[in-house]
């Protein structure tokens, strides 16, 4: 029984790989675009923060182009970097 239940689970971990490696395949590698230099050090500031998508944002540091650009992580760590640059310019009445 034990056998049945570690070949099922192992099938499982196997199909789910092998779906994963179709998916990144057919659907991210077609969509890559190149980082600038500015949105991949804010990549890695993200990655090491440990807030990005792992798999996504691993590749994109390591290979200098995204396939979910821009993503939501990315637009926010720019809001705030544009916020604290200029956030000293702007006057609230």
């Amino acid at each position: 029984m034990g056998l049945i239940i570690a070949i099922i689970g192992g099938a499982l971990i196997l199909g789910c790989g092998i779906a994963g490696f179709v998916c990144y395949r057919k659907y991210a590698l077609p969509n890559m675009q190149p980082l600038s230099e500015q949105d991949l050090a804010m990549c890695r500031d993200i990655l090491v923060a440990r807030q990005g998508y792992p798999w996504i944002c691993r590749q994109a540091v390591k290979t200098g182009e995204c396939a979910c650009f821009p993503c939501e992580k990315l637009l926010r760590a720019r809001g705030l970097m544009l916020q604290r640059r200029f956030g000293r310019f702007v006057h609230h009445e």
